[in-house]
C-alpha cells in the first residue's frame, strides 16, 4: 500500500511530479445507472455493479494511472478549472490518499419533493414531473428541455429513470461490509434521502459494519419524514446532515418551493431528542441566484444558531449559465457590496466567514463568457413561466422585466 503526502500537493517520486486525489484512489460514486469516483467525475467508469467489481476495474485503474503521470483525466474538468484560477478543488479536500475504498456516494434515484431552480430532472423527480407539460416558443438555445437534458448533468451517460432498488441495495451493503474493512464515510445524494425508502433499511444494514462509520447527507429536512425515525436510524453513527437551504428566507419558496418554517421546526425537534453524534449544517449551494440575496443568505443562515454547528457551501459549475460569476459582467458592484455585508453578518462566526471566503475567491477570479449571463436572464424567463412564479416576489435589490428579458436594480438595501 502506498501512503501518499498532501492530496492537494504533488509528491515526487526520482525526480517525478505526480498528482494525487484521494477520490480516484479510495473513493466510489454511484450515479444514475452507472459509477466513478466522486460527484464532480463526469467520466463514465462503470455501469452499476457492486463495489468489488467497479473499484477495482481496469477503468478505475486507468483513472488512477492519469493521475500519477501527472495528467488531468478528462472528467475532472471541474477540478483543474478551479485550480486554474487558484480556488480550491474537491481533489485537495484531504490530506493523505492510499489504495484503500474509504468513501462510498450512493444515490438510490433521483426521488425528490422539490423542483430547485438550480436541479434538473436528473437530479429532481419533481422537476421531471413538470417539464411533463412543458411547452415553450423560445429557440432551441433556451429551450428548458433541451438545456436540462444537455447541460444540467455531469456526465452523458446519466440516465434518470436507473434507480438502486432494494435488492440492489441489500447487494451493495454487504458487499462493503464483507470486503472492505477500511470503509470510513457513506455519503447518500439524491433527490432527497428522506423521500427515499432505500434510506434507512440502507442504514440498518451499513450499521453493522466492522467500522463506526460516518454517514452524510443532504437533506431539504422538508419532506414527509419521521423526525424520530430517523434519530434512532442515525444513532449507530457519526453523522452529518447537511440541510439544502441555499436561499434566504424570504427567497426559500422561489428557490426551493419549500417551507423554511416546517424545516426550522423539524430541526428543533430532532434537536430536543436524546443527544448523539451528529453534526448539522445549512448549506448555500451558490449559484448567480445566490448572488442576488447573498448577505441576506447569510443572515438568515446566522439565525438558525445554536440549532446547527456550522456551515457549508458549494459553487454551481454546470451549467455554465448559473455560474455565480456570472452576475460579475454586469453587477460586479453590487455583487461585491453583497459579499462585504455578509462578512461583516459573520464578523463573529470562523465557519460561515470561511465558506463566505470561498465563494468570494472563487467570484472575483473566475472569467466566463458573457453569453452565459444572457442566457442565465432567458432562463429566469422560462422557469418563471414553467413553475407559475414570480421573480420580483422574491428579490428586493435585483428586479426582473420579463419583457425586455433584463435585470435592474432598486437601491434599497446595497446603497
Amino acid at each position: 500500500m502506498r501512503d501518499y503526502l498532501q492530496a492537494g500537493k504533488a509528491r515526487c517520486i526520482f525526480g517525478r511530479i505526480i498528482m494525487k486525489c484521494f477520490y480516484a484512489s479510495s473513493g466510489l460514486n454511484y450515479k444514475n445507472g452507472w459509477a466513478t469516483t466522486c460527484p464532480r467525475q463526469s467520466d463514465m467508469l462503470g455501469m452499476q455493479a457492486t463495489p468489488s467489481m467497479l473499484f477495482r476495474s481496469k477503468k478505475f485503474q486507468e483513472l488512477r494511472d492519469t493521475l500519477e503521470r501527472d495528467e488531468w483525466p478528462k472528467g475532472c474538468h471541474l477540478c483543474r478549472e478551479s485550480e486554474e484560477i487558484g480556488h480550491p478543488s474537491m481533489r485537495q479536500d484531504h490530506k493523505w490518499v492510499d489504495e484503500n475504498l474509504r468513501h462510498v456516494e450512493l444515490r438510490f434515484s433521483n426521488a425528490c419533493n422539490m423542483a430547485c431552480l438550480h436541479c434538473s430532472e436528473v437530479f429532481s423527480s419533481g422537476w421531471e414531473k413538470v417539464l411533463s407539460g412543458y411547452k415553450s416558443e423560445v429557440a432551441e438555445t433556451f429551450e428548458l428541455i433541451n438545456l436540462t437534458k444537455k447541460m444540467h448533468r455531469h456526465g452523458k451517460g446519466d440516465n434518470h429513470k436507473i434507480q438502486i432498488n432494494m435488492n440492489e441495495v441489500v447487494l451493495i451493503c454487504k458487499d462493503l461490509i464483507d470486503n472492505f474493512p477500511y470503509l470510513q464515510m457513506i455519503d447518500f445524494a439524491g433527490g432527497e434521502v428522506l423521500f427515499q425508502k432505500q434510506f434507512f433499511p440502507c442504514l440498518e444494514m451499513l450499521a453493522s459494519h466492522r467500522n463506526r462509520l460516518k454517514i452524510s447527507f443532504h437533506t431539504n429536512f422538508n419532506a414527509p419524514f419521521d423526525v424520530k425515525e430517523l434519530h434512532k436510524y442515525l444513532a449507530p453513527f457519526k453523522s452529518v446532515i447537511t440541510i439544502s437551504l441555499d436561499s434566504s428566507k424570504e427567497m426559500y419558496p422561489y428557490f426551493r418551493d419549500g417551507n423554511w418554517d416546517k424545516m426550522e421546526n423539524n430541526l428543533r425537534e430532532f434537536r430536543e431528542l436524546p443527544d448523539i453524534d451528529c453534526h448539522i449544517q445549512p448549506s448555500c449551494t451558490t449559484s448567480a441566484y445566490q448572488m442576488m440575496d447573498f448577505a441576506q443568505i447569510w443572515d438568515d443562515f446566522l439565525s438558525l444558531e445554536p440549532l446547527v454547528n456550522g456551515y457549508d457551501a458549494s459553487i454551481v459549475q454546470t451549467p455554465r449559465y448559473l455560474d455565480p460569476a456570472i452576475m460579475m459582467h454586469e453587477w460586479s458592484h453590487k455583487i461585491v457590496a453583497g459579499i462585504d455585508l455578509a462578512r461583516v453578518y459573520a464578523r463573529n462566526n470562523w465557519s460561515a466567514t470561511q465558506w463566505i471566503n470561498y465563494i468570494s475567491d472563487y467570484v472575483l477570479n473566475k472569467k466566463t463568457p458573457y453569453n452565459d449571463y444572457y442566457r442565465f436572464l432567458q432562463y429566469i424567463s422560462e422557469t418563471d413561466t414553467l413553475f407559475g412564479k414570480d421573480f420580483n416576489d422574491a428579490f428586493d435589490i435585483f428586479r426582473y422585466d420579463p419583457e425586455e428579458k433584463e435585470l435592474y436594480t432598486n437601491d434599497c438595501r446595497l446603497s
